[in-house]
């Protein structure tokens, strides 16, 4: 097991180069100002959103959406599932919109929010694979999320959404290598969790990655 995290921080720490995103392939569908919607509720009320999703599902169907909107659908669903604190309970139909932004990306390489997408997905992927305790396809999953991400975007195209997406994948990463005594990739992925969350000013996230900080020194010390 820790061979595999050993493993795992090494792509961490050498896989993520760069590259420049240019213009997106537009997805222009005739439900995309409603999935628009909900998107925009998605991080400051995710109760609301959650709540305006299912109701859109009753209103249409998902009989009546296309491969796009199925997928975007799906992994909004299993976001906000996540944080109104609810199992994943979408597992299949994720990982099938996981697989079709994965698809869509070799086709489209530099589609910046496309890339977008892709991560979210590969993190709730993670999410769904820690919630049954496999902590390796867990970690796996985090970090093609980071990947993607970090092929996609710099640090200045990223706005305050991303910017807290990029703090979340690392406390994931971080959280995953310190109980499984990676306590090296574990310091790395809390200084980048508390770097993003320095940039938004998100201060309860900032102290517990100085605490993630300083209990992998310690334990390092006892060692």
């Amino acid at each position: 097991m820790r061979k595999l995290f050993l493993i795992a921080s090494l792509v961490l720490l050498c896989c993520c180069g760069r590259v420049k995103t240019v213009s997106p392939v537009l997805n222009e569908t005739p439900h995309r100002a409603a999935l628009d919607a909900v998107d925009t509720l998605l991080q400051q009320q995710p109760d609301s959103a959650l709540t305006a999703l299912l109701a859109f599902n009753d209103a249409m169907g998902d009989s009546v959406l296309n491969p796009w909107e199925r997928s975007r659908f799906h992994l909004m669903l299993a976001e906000l599932l996540y944080k109104n604190d609810y199992t994943q309970n979408n597992r299949t139909e994720l990982l099938a919109a996981t697989a079709y932004y994965d698809s869509l990306a070799g086709r489209h390489p530099f589609d910046a929010p496309l890339a977008y997408l892709q991560a979210r997905a590969h993190y709730m992927d993670g999410v769904g694979w820690y919630e049954q305790d496999s902590i390796v396809p867990a970690c796996q999953a985090y970090l093609k999320a980071l990947q993607v991400m970090e092929s996609h975007f710099t640090d200045d195209e990223m706005d305050r959404n991303m910017i807290r997406f990029m703090g979340l994948i690392n406390s994931r990463l971080s959280e995953l290598f310190f109980f499984n005594e990676g306590y090296a990739a574990a310091i790395e992925t809390s200084k980048k969790m508390l770097y993003y969350y320095l940039k938004i000013g998100e201060n309860e996230r900032v102290l517990k990655a100085y605490k993630r900080i300083g209990n992998c020194y310690s334990s390092i010390s006892q060692n």
